[in-house]
């Protein structure tokens, strides 16, 4: 710390006007008529270790009375803090106001700019999203329609297949009951035509097989 220690005042100050220094503690009367005069320099945060005025006297002096009573009244009247704004806080340099600084649109374009991006950004995506569900719900109808078609493709396909067994199993009956007619003929047990005593053809003989 003893480096930045100064001899004055004005060290300090021009030391701070350098930027040697980032800050500088010191009677706030002195500092403030500093930051009126010089542009460049600007005081900040509360006062602290306040203080009255005073006058150094004779001890037991018969003016002490009368002098407090003169400041008191100077200071209840407004005086005091008239010549602290006359000769202290005189502002040279144009006027700077304390109050906050306001945000303009040009401020804030930047945020209605990310804002209306995000809004079009979800219109977009709404939009993909209901192209897709579209294009599966189609999708899954096709695949539906495929699956229904192949269903009744199968279902002819047995049903053919049931048919045309029905058919070979009545055939191959009729052929072998023929078949085996023949051969009780060849052999002499069994007449060729076996007939009732009326002549007609005896459906009863076991040798005989009628196909209709």
């Amino acid at each position: 710390m003893e480096k930045h220690n100064y001899e004055s005042a004005a060290e300090a100050i021009v030391a701070v006007r350098d930027n040697k220094l980032h800050a500088f503690i010191w009677d706030s009367a002195v500092l403030e008529f500093e930051a009126s005069q010089k542009c460049d320099l600007v005081t900040t945060g509360e006062l602290f270790f306040r203080s009255g005025f005073g006058i150094g006297m004779r001890k037991d002096s018969p003016w002490k009375q009368n002098v407090s009573l003169a400041i008191l009244s100077s200071h209840e009247n407004g005086f005091m803090e008239d010549l602290d704004k006359t000769w202290v806080r005189y502002q040279e340099c144009d006027s700077r106001s304390n109050a906050p600084a306001t945000l303009t649109f040009e401020n804030m374009a930047g945020v209605f700019m990310l804002v209306a991006g995000g809004i079009v950004a979800g219109i977009f995506l709404i939009f993909i999203e209901i192209a897709y569900k579209r294009h599966k719900d189609a999708r899954r109808k096709q695949m539906q329609l495929a699956f229904a078609a192949v269903n009744v493709w199968r279902k002819n396909l047995q049903d053919r297949k049931s048919r045309a067994e029905a058919e070979s199993q009545t055939s191959f009956r009729s052929i072998t009951a023929t078949s085996d007619l023949k051969r009780r003929v060849a052999s002499g047990d069994a007449t060729p035509y076996p007939t009732d005593i009326t002549g007609q053809l005896n459906l009863s003989d076991p040798s005989v097989s009628t196909v209709v």
